[in-house]
């Protein structure tokens, strides 16, 4: 029998609480799984531009849409355009510890609809 031995050191800053549902997800990848365990540690207010996000690791873009557009699907990511004076002028978007019922719903219509995540700049 092979053992496996598990060291948690004892945390008194730098640390960041979750809901364990994301991590139990099987329908999430391991790259998922990571992807929204890093953008849940950002602050509320944090901006999430592609661009940006593939800056702070070793995937490339494609890797990145793979995981925003994964999140996507599975609720724990919900993106909305944003306008200004009827012009588009970017994305929102909202990042969930469980997954949203409304982000599913509404990933499912836009993949109906040809509004892919791939096709598009992420903002």
């Amino acid at each position: 029998k092979v053992m496996t031995k598990i060291t948690v050191i004892k945390k008194t800053g730098n640390f960041t609480i979750l809901d364990n549902t994301c991590l139990k997800d099987e329908n999430l990848s391991w790259k998922g799984r990571g992807l929204l365990v890093y953008l849940l540690h950002l602050p509320d207010d944090w901006q999430i531009y592609l661009e940006d996000l593939k800056n702070r690791g070793i995937d490339g873009r494609d890797s990145t849409i793979s995981g925003i557009k994964e999140l996507m699907k599975n609720g724990y990511i919900r993106r909305t355009r944003k306008r200004d004076k009827g012009r588009f002028v970017g994305y929102e978007y909202e990042v969930y510890e469980i997954p949203n019922e409304l982000a599913i719903a509404e990933y499912a219509k836009s993949e109906n609809g040809k509004s892919k995540v791939a096709n598009s700049n992420l903002g």
